[in-house]
Parts: C-alpha cells; sequence; structure tokens
C-alpha cells in the first residue's frame, strides 16, 4: 500500500478527531461515564510523578486500603504520563493524548490489515472508521483507562501476524508477540483473540485442520510456541504479582478476578444486568444498526464454511466463542462497566473480514456494486453521526457526571496551598462515593465515602477511625453534605471556603 493512503487515513482521523470533539475533551479532567475508574488511572500517574516512584510501586491518592499501595493492570502508561509530566507539567491531556495516539496507531494496523486480507482499498477504510465510530471506543479512545490502548495493541499484534503469515518472516512474529503481550497486561481478557489462535496452532500441528491453502500458517512451529509461552509467562507473572502486591497490603479494591452469574446468588442482580447490557448500554457499542448486521453477519458467516478461508472461519468461530465466555466469566462486571465490551470487538472484526471476502469472491455483483458501496458509506455516515451525539451524551448530556465544579478549577490547589494545606496532609473529601475522583482533583491523598468494596457508608466511626490514622482536614464539596448526621461533630474549626467548598480542620478532634 502506497504512503498517501497512510496518510489520507490519518486526515480522515484528525476530521473525525475534531467531529468527536476530542480537541476538547482530551484536555477535561476525569469526568462523566466512569470517573471513578478515570480518576484511579490519573492518580496512578500523578503519584508516580510527586513521588518519583518505581514502576513495580503503584499507588493511589485514597489512602483507605493498603496505604494506597495497590494495583490491577500492568500500569506501563500510568508510569510514562508520569515521566511526561516531569517534561512537560502536569497536565491531564498527556495520559490521554498517549491513549489517543496508541488507538490511533491499532486503528492504521487495521487499515494495513484489512487491505493485506481483501485487498479493497475501499474497505480498508470503511472497516477501522467504523471501530472508530463504535461509541465506546469513541468516548474511551482518548481517556485514561487502558482498555482501548489493549484492544488497539491486539490489532497491531494481529496486523504484524497476518504479516507473518503472508511473508512468512520471524520479525513479524516476534512484534506480533509483543503486541500481543502488552494488551495482555493492560487488560487481561483481550488475550481472548491470542488463546483462539493458539487453538488454530494446536490443530495444525497435530494435523487436524489447515489454514492455508495446501501449506502451513504456522512455517516455525517452536518459534510460534515460544511466542504463545512468553506471552502466557509474562501476562502470568505480572497479574500474580499484583495479586501478590495486593495481598501484601491488604487491599481488595482491584480484585483481579471473574464475576460469573454462578457466583453470585442474587436474581435482582441477574435481571438488573440484563438491563444494563440491552436497554442502557446497547445504543453505546454501535448503532443499532451494526447490532442487526452483526447478528445477521454471524449466521451468514458462521453457516457459510465452505465458502471462507479456513483461517478467517476459525478465528471468526473462536473469537464468537472467546466473546460469550467473557460476557459469562465477567457478567456482573457488565451493570456498571461499559468497556467491558472492547474484547469483544474483535470478534467483529473477524466477522467482517470474513463477510468481505465472502463477498468478493461467491457474490461478485454485490462486491463490485457502486451502490453497494454508496449504501455502505450512507451507513458510515449514519455510525459516524451516531457517535458524536454519544459523546454529547456522556459530556453535556444525562451521562455526565461531575463533582462540584469548583474543584475542577486550578485555583482550588493554590487555595489549599495558602491554608497551609500541603500536599502530603490527608483529607476526608465528601460527598464522594469513589476512591480518588475528589481527592484527585484536589492533589491531596486521603479518605471518601468510599469505605470498602461492599459499599457501607461513611459513618462518624469510620471518620474517627481516619483522623486515627492521620486525616487533618475534612473537606465539603456540596451543602447539602452539610446536614448529614456523620459529619455534625466535626465542623467545629471551619478554616476556608472556597466557592461553596468548605474546608474544616480535624486536627483538635485528634486526642
Amino acid at each position: 500500500m502506497r504512503l498517501v493512503h497512510y496518510i489520507i487515513f490519518t486526515v480522515f482521523f484528525v476530521i473525525l478527531s475534531f467531529l468527536f470533539d476530542y480537541h476538547h475533551t482530551t484536555f477535561y479532567k476525569p469526568q462523566s461515564t466512569h470517573a471513578w475508574r478515570q480518576s484511579d488511572c490519573a492518580s496512578f500517574a500523578l503519584n508516580y510523578y510527586q513521588y518519583n516512584r518505581s514502576i513495580n510501586h503503584p499507588r493511589l491518592h485514597n489512602r483507605t486500603q493498603a496505604d494506597g499501595y495497590m494495583v490491577g493492570e500492568f500500569p506501563i502508561l500510568y508510569y510514562i504520563s508520569g515521566q511526561l509530566y516531569r517534561i512537560f507539567g502536569v497536565h491531564d491531556f498527556i495520559p490521554r493524548f498517549l491513549c489517543l495516539l496508541i488507538f490511533f496507531c491499532g486503528l492504521m494496523a487495521l487499515f494495513k490489515m484489512t487491505y493485506d486480507i481483501t485487498s479493497s482499498l475501499f474497505f480498508a477504510y470503511v472497516i477501522p472508521l467504523l471501530f472508530f465510530s463504535a461509541p465506546v471506543l469513541t468516548y474511551y479512545g482518548n481517556n485514561f483507562l487502558t482498555d482501548t490502548p489493549a484492544f488497539a495493541f491486539i490489532l497491531m499484534g494481529w496486523s504484524a501476524f497476518m504479516t507473518y503469515a503472508k511473508e512468512e518472516k520471524l520479525k513479524a512474529l516476534y512484534i506480533a508477540g509483543l503486541c500481543f503481550g502488552m494488551a495482555g497486561l493492560l487488560k487481561v481478557t483481550l488475550l481472548m483473540s491470542i488463546v483462539a489462535l493458539g487453538g488454530l496452532f494446536l490443530m495444525e500441528v497435530f494435523g487436524w485442520a489447515t489454514f492455508k491453502k495446501e501449506d502451513k500458517l504456522f512455517k516455525h512451529p517452536w518459534h510460534v510456541a515460544g511466542m504463545f509461552a512468553s506471552v502466557v509467562l509474562i501476562v502470568g507473572a505480572w497479574y500474580a504479582f499484583s495479586i501478590f502486591y495486593n495481598q501484601k497490603g491488604g487491599s481488595n479494591y482491584f480484585l483481579n478476578a471473574t464475576a460469573a452469574p454462578w457466583q453470585i446468588d442474587r436474581m435482582d442482580w441477574f435481571v438488573y444486568t440484563i438491563y444494563r447490557i440491552f436497554y442502557v448500554w446497547a445504543g453505546y457499542y454501535f448503532f443499532s444498526l451494526v447490532h442487526y448486521l452483526v447478528m445477521f453477519l454471524t449466521f451468514f458467516v458462521l453457516l457459510g464454511k465452505r465458502y471462507v478461508g479456513n483461517f478467517l472461519y476459525g478465528m471468526t468461530l473462536l473469537t464468537f466463542i472467546g466473546s460469550f465466555s467473557i460476557l459469562q466469566l465477567w457478567y456482573y462486571q457488565f451493570r456498571d462497566h461499559d468497556y467491558y465490551i472492547i474484547p469483544g470487538y474483535i470478534f467483529v472484526v473477524f466477522l467482517l473480514l470474513s463477510a468481505i471476502v465472502l463477498l468478493k469472491e461467491h457474490y461478485t455483483h454485490i462486491y463490485a456494486s457502486k451502490i453497494f458501496k454508496g449504501v455502505i458509506v450512507a451507513f458510515l455516515i449514519m455510525n459516524v453521526i451516531h457517535a458524536k451525539s454519544t459523546i454529547h451524551d456522556r459530556y453535556n448530556g444525562f451521562l455526565q457526571y461531575k463533582l462540584n465544579a469548583a474543584l475542577y478549577e486550578d485555583n482550588v490547589e493554590e487555595y489549599l496551598e495558602n491554608l497551609n494545606i500541603d500536599k502530603q496532609d490527608l483529607v476526608i473529601s465528601v460527598p464522594d462515593k469513589s476512591p480518588c475522583t475528589s481527592l484527585y482533583l484536589l492533589n491531596r491523598p486521603g479518605f471518601t465515602d468510599w469505605t470498602d468494596v461492599s459499599g457501607n457508608p461513611l459513618n462518624e466511626g469510620h471518620i474517627k477511625d481516619f483522623i486515627s490514622r492521620g486525616a487533618k482536614y475534612l473537606i465539603v464539596h456540596d451543602k447539602n453534605y452539610l446536614e448529614k448526621e456523620n459529619i455534625k461533630n466535626f465542623k467545629d474549626y471551619e478554616i476556608g471556603d472556597y466557592k461553596g467548598i468548605k474546608i474544616y480542620d480535624l486536627k483538635p478532634y485528634n486526642n
């Protein structure tokens, strides 16, 4: 493929980025859907910067458990963001833009992979732009979370593997393994498609199937086996370390566990999760017509084995099984985590590629039709418009979530400093049901309404415990919370008021 096409694709990406309001949202502090998890990510990065920690000592602002020392996925992106803060200063656009840059590289890899498989420039443009306009990916594409970068690394890995399959260059295989490993470190569920690839490898090695016309797909079985083993060992080692790291500090915040229906005996939760998946989140996976297209193509492709190349068919079938398995194993996470759908997008990638190959080889009159391509362009435009409307929902509509607007002002930190509240002084920040959102915005370590993973409400006993552990100030950023019973005995020493944010001294209560 000529360089000019990569340049044109980049132009399309930039145009859609402006259309999706990235020139504004990339500079936002954590807010909107899942601001909770965004703040955790941003908190890791800021702690790396402020305390010059090594990558294997991640820490959050919240000190309720393990004095803040806890971890989930491999924190490489947070660590890199922290180092970039040293060069450019602390700006929220840095971790957001870093995720966006990786996402762009992933879409560029999908652009190349689609062309390598279909030999069609038209579909090479359409497929990655369709995924760019998938609302969940559009929203998290320039966000703090690592799910979209993990998906991007998977796409880069698959593009490299397709190069290996075509040119049989070991360098491409090693690059694929590196990208697969990085994806698994950032989000372990993204290894689903690698497990599927491993299944094809075993079937070919044992002579049960072939996936390349009259030839072997895996020409270097020992190198391929080594790549698989390296990915599994590295990813497994990290998650074993993360479990040890969390257990050492007594933290159970990052559970690193499944949440399947058979693990929780709550019918109300089960029904409510169905409601969330199919009613609340469904419009944010894809534009509704894409859902119907995916259902139709699933039958069209999986029941048409004789028409599709064995490799594409095998990957489509196994990633379908893998996606369904993820839905089962992490079922209850879908109640509040729309981004848990992201691993399933790789199934849609292979489904669409399989459908294109099927059309090209057996329905040429449709494939070559200008009317058909015109319909696809119109379809893509509808998806882009829908994605744009969901961004409005997230940041300006009913899905927007922000605490007191004054917390998002840069001057609030300066105000606290003028009150001699040091950046290492522990505070209690309420109301905030998340561990880190308000603490990150204030850039002060301490405690919030979040007391444990079970969701027990903050009470007077918790506050006394926090004071005994070193909490020096109570910060209340909602006037309605001032009437709460749990804080009524800790408001005798008001020392500040920043645009309705009340600050109280707790040191006199530490007897």
